[in-house]
């Protein structure tokens, strides 16, 4: 492997600490278009050539145990489908080199040589892949060098939480406007990538234009789990109807000289820390921003209902039940508090659940469903539907950007294809064995996949463990259904490109700013300094894009 193809490991937690909210540059150029419906095309006033958005053509190859209501909530299976689809038909690709840059959260994969996985899909596309790989750290400014030099890779998966600098003009200038081949029925001549439902495709347009291919994540917001063996042990109920329902649970379980718990917070991104995108849902606050009737936005910082939340979360501190180290608490850290029983919840994203159901079968977790302060269903916070979007390099050789979608099409293949299988397994006898009837990927397969191709296309997730953890799979079916039906999402989210030169560092103070006031080194009143400070160093310039933005999508 060439000595640009791998970088160091690194947490993916560690590396949002500091990219979620932007890093580099004003992100120029023009707001990224969206529209509703299946296809259909925007309103006049959006611009002079929006296409239509990919026509949604859902498949399901296998039958789920239990099927979503929606596209917001994953399929279900208990058990691993035995008959395994064809979904792509005739030769992927040319047999030549492509090279592709991703993200990486793995250890440096084994080079091609010594590498059965790498070996196995080169054969199965038909290619000669050639990956450029950069761990989460790492990966801005790989990127930038590597688009600097001129030698743009034949794809390029960018993770939509980065601010990375100037990413529309590159829409433009480097990458190809994928139109042509994706938008309307166009898009039926690559079945895999219909699946992706029209509401994940609005993140995937500039200026109108499709730009790339989504890697498709739930939406589900981060769920509030929690030690349903400890609760029923200390018989105390986890499903509280309103905020002070919620703090008697707390109290309830919490004994320090049992060095028990009831909440752990943890460094993290803004949402993260306090488990603030969980105590916002309970009392209303705007998940990160609120649109207004009249085309105006305001910040969740700005708003009564976000003072509601943290005053509700300094009152669960005052009263004791948050773990003392919380200011300054790791992920890692917070995660084995909650598995070795002395924290009783944890808040991490949804697939984190069935992780740790899986990998700790002596323990059980549930979760709080969604609940308001004062009754009612309250409200969960959605995710954007994915993790990056692969552009492609622009070149006046259709036969190019075709040949790069059939290598996606592949990729996106749904849960329960041959496809897919190739892809999450590898090459039988050397990246999985089957146990029990169960293909699950060993240690070998899980080295050499490292080498990232999966980054580049994913389609619709499925709710699955290879290790059978029945009850636990249909408890994350049914939250997701509940957490679906009340889900709050973000206005500015599939515009996601915008960002302003200031922004770590704004975030960062929101996130210092709710610390001091749950620990009690600042009033609650010192919020709206912090909501000032926020509009003038950069705020007030990021809702003026954002607001122009929606504005030219109407």
């Amino acid at each position: 492997m060439s000595s640009n193809a791998i970088n160091n490991k690194v947490g993916r937690r560690s590396f949002i600490k500091g990219a979620a909210f932007g890093l580099g540059a004003l992100a120029l150029g023009g707001p990224l278009l969206t529209a509703c419906g299946n296809g259909a095309a925007p309103s006049a006033g959006a611009g002079s050539s929006v296409v239509p958005l990919p026509a949604y053509l859902p498949q399901v190859i296998a039958k789920p145990d239990f099927k979503a209501p929606t596209a917001g909530v994953q399929n279900a299976w208990l058990r691993f489908p035995t008959d395994r689809a064809i979904t792509v038909k005739g030769v992927v690709g040319s047999g030549k080199p492509v090279t592709a840059m991703t993200i990486t959260y793995a250890q440096p994969p084994a080079p091609l040589e010594q590498n059965a996985y790498w070996q196995f899909m080169n054969k199965e596309l038909n290619i000669d892949y050639k990956p450029i790989i950069a761990a989460a750290n790492d990966f801005p400014a790989k990127f930038a060098a590597t688009m600097a030099g001129g030698d743009i890779p034949d794809m390029v998966a960018i993770p939509v939480f980065m601010g990375l600098p100037r990413i529309p003009e590159m829409y433009k200038t480097v990458f190809q406007d994928l139109s042509e081949h994706l938008s309307g029925d166009a898009i039926k001549e690559y079945p895999n990538l219909a699946n992706i439902d029209s509401e994940t495709w609005k993140y995937c347009r500039v200026d109108g234009k499709i730009v790339g291919i989504p890697t498709a994540r739930p939406t589900v917001g981060p769920p509030l789990m929690v030690r349903k063996d400890l609760f029923d042990q200390l018989g105390v109920s986890y499903n509280p109807k309103t905020a002070d329902e919620f703090e008697a649970m707390c109290k309830a379980v919490t004994d320090p000289k049992a060095n028990r718990y009831a909440l752990s917070a943890m460094l993290g991104d803004f949402g993260t820390t306090w488990n603030t995108r969980v105590f916002g849902g309970i009392f209303g606050a705007p998940n990160n921003w609120k649109l207004e009737s009249d085309g105006k936005l305001v910040r969740d910082i700005e708003t009564t209902e976000f003072k509601d939340t943290v005053a509700f979360m300094k009152k669960l501190w005052d009263g004791g039940y948050w773990h003392p180290d919380s200011a300054n608490q790791q992920v890692a850290t917070a995660k084995a508090l909650f598995i070795s029983g002395n924290v009783l919840t944890y808040s991490n994203g949804i697939a984190a659940w069935a992780t740790e159901s899986a990998n700790n079968p002596k323990i059980d977790i549930d979760v709080v469903y969604p609940f308001g302060a004062k009754g009612g269903k309250g409200a969960t916070y959605n995710n954007r539907p994915l993790f990056s979007l692969t552009a492609v390099k622009k070149s006046s050789d259709k036969e190019h950007t075709k040949e790069m979608l059939r290598i996606l099409n592949y990729l996106c293949a749904p849960f329960g294809s041959q496809e897919n299988f190739n892809v999450s397994f590898g090459a039988e006898g050397k990246n999985y064995d089957v146990v029990d009837g169960v293909p699950k990927v060993n240690k070998t397969g899980q080295a050499e996949m490292g080498v990232s191709i999966s980054r580049l296309g994913n389609g619709p997730q499925p709710l699955f463990s290879a290790i059978p953890i029945d009850k636990d799979i249909k408890r994350q079916f049914d939250y997701q259904v509940a957490a679906d039906a009340v889900g709050m999402s973000d206005p500015t989210m599939p515009y996601w490109p915008i960002t302003v030169t200031q922004m770590t560092s704004l975030e960062k103070a929101i996130t210092s700013g709710i610390t001091d006031v749950v620990t009690g080194r600042q009033p609650l009143s010192s919020l709206d300094e912090v909501a000032k400070t926020w509009r003038t160093g950069g705020g007030d310039e990021l809702r003026k894009k954002y607001e122009d933005a929606i504005a030219a999508d109407k």
